[in-house]
């Protein structure tokens, strides 16, 4: 079944270089500079999937130079590769892989930002470079690099730290997409050895006399671990609640 899938993937891939190599002959793109449409081709295929890029280097020079380039890398669709390639480290497919991944980082991918700001993170204790790559990833537009780092600055008992991380999750929440953000970041941390777990140790709501609970948005049956559903009339709680969901996430692991 497996084989079956390879060879129909290698037959769709086969079939799109042609026809990009037909396009190319055209008249029309004829009168646009080669360089020109090399470099549009070959972002199309990245943007689509980063395994049609590597088949589609390999299918000749152009395509191979023009897949090396920084436009290449910042585009690329990270989607179909995995986030962990469980290979020795000197084997020369994971040092492939490595490779691949931290240029599409240096280029300002902000998947592989991401992806690797959650392991320097959460995964390798080394805060300061997991902090930095997540920033770089979210002011690129990653939604949920946004979403954890502002879990990870609301978490600081920092009080400037704190403030931007509400505005990062302001943002993210006028979208509705807090919940959506949390079952996201699982993804990568569901599959690692955590090395690193977020202490609370100050809650964002001081204020004795708040009752700390929020109500039930719309159907009764609405969801205890989903931020969207549930209304507060404190806003500081609303936050330490969203901490507690993401920190009830990460002890599970």
């Amino acid at each position: 079944m497996g084989s079956r899938r390879s060879n129909n993937r290698s037959k769709k891939m086969i079939k799109r270089t042609r026809m990009m190599k037909r396009i190319s002959s055209t008249p029309l793109m004829k009168a646009f500079p080669r360089d020109f449409i090399l470099v549009e081709l070959v972002a199309q295929v990245a943007k689509s999937s980063a395994r049609d890029l590597m088949k589609l280097r390999l299918s000749c020079k152009d395509f191979n130079h023009e897949g090396n380039q920084s436009y290449t890398y910042k585009h690329v669709s990270l989607d179909n590769l995995p986030v962990f390639l469980w290979e020795p480290k000197s084997s020369p497919k994971f040092q492939s892989f490595e490779s691949f991944v931290q240029n599409c980082a240096n280029n300002s991918n902000s998947e592989a930002l991401y992806r690797l700001g959650m392991v320097a993170f959460f995964g390798k204790s080394e805060a300061d470079l997991g902090l930095s790559l997540l920033e770089q990833a979210a002011n690129h537009g990653h939604k949920v690099a946004s979403y954890v780092l502002g879990i990870i600055l609301i978490s600081s008992v920092d009080v400037d730290s704190r403030v931007k991380g509400v505005e990062l999750l302001k943002k993210i929440q006028r979208d509705g997409g807090i919940s959506r953000c949390r079952i996201e970041s699982n993804k990568i941390l569901g599959r690692m050895w955590l090395k690193n777990i977020l202490s609370h140790q100050k809650p964002m709501c001081e204020n004795q006399f708040c009752k700390k609970d929020g109500g039930r948005k719309g159907s009764k049956w609405a969801s205890d671990d989903k931020e969207d559903d549930v209304i507060f009339d404190c806003e500081d709680c609303k936050w330490d609640y969203t901490i507690k969901l993401f920190n009830k996430m990460l002890s599970g692991h």
